[in-house]
């Protein structure tokens, strides 16, 4: 009788230590529908964006964002750390600068890709005659 007591508070435990680690990493849970590629277009400054997104080891979402246009182009590689509905880009190269100029991309997660809200002292990545955002990202179907 006490083995089978034992037994049934192990599962509880493990079963509430599994079920914790989702709840604390929400992004866990949405890892494989956040992973892609993804594609967007600014009228404004008539460039193009794509985007992949690929989960690591440990629950970390990294991206690659590269921007095209007549005038101008940016890449940026890096993190991306979720709050709420949305993420923060954070480049993987540090400024040398120091953290404060670093180059940031705030995300928001939409039904069908990602917006890209504001960007942050990324004009270096990038050039003055464009920029990461605004722009919508919709995820394409490919693989």
């Amino acid at each position: 009788m006490h083995k089978f007591i034992f037994l049934s508070y192990y599962k509880t435990v493990i079963l509430g230590l599994i079920i914790g680690f989702y709840l604390a990493n929400p992004l866990s849970l949405h890892a494989e529908s956040l992973d892609g590629i993804y594609i967007g277009y600014n009228k404004k400054a008539n460039s193009l964006g794509h985007m992949s997104l690929e989960t690591q080891f440990p629950n970390q979402l990294y991206g690659e964002i590269r921007l095209s246009s007549i005038a101008c182009g940016g890449h940026l590689q890096g993190y991306l750390e979720q709050e709420d509905r949305r993420f923060i880009f954070k480049m993987e190269i540090p400024d040398p600068r120091g953290p404060q100029h670093q180059c940031r991309l705030l995300l928001q997660k939409d039904p069908d890709g990602f917006s890209i809200l504001k960007e942050t002292d990324c004009s270096a990545w990038h050039g003055s005659f464009c920029s990461f955002a605004p722009m919508q990202m919709q995820k394409t179907a490919h693989p």
